[in-house]
């Protein structure tokens, strides 16, 4: 729906899925988006346990 009005918009799931699309459709259409991801980045493992 083509609109003149821009919004900011907060999109929870971001990270992948449907989220992840809404996210990047929303900022092509001129919205200001923020994305929120639940997931965090894999636990590394120390040096000295290698």
């Amino acid at each position: 729906m083509p609109s003149d009005t821009t919004r900011t918009i907060l999109v929870t799931g971001a990270s992948s899925g449907f989220g992840a699309l809404i996210a990047r459709a929303l900022a092509r259409a001129g919205h200001t988006v923020y994305a929120k991801s639940g997931r965090r980045p894999p636990a590394t493992r120390p040096p000295w346990t290698t």
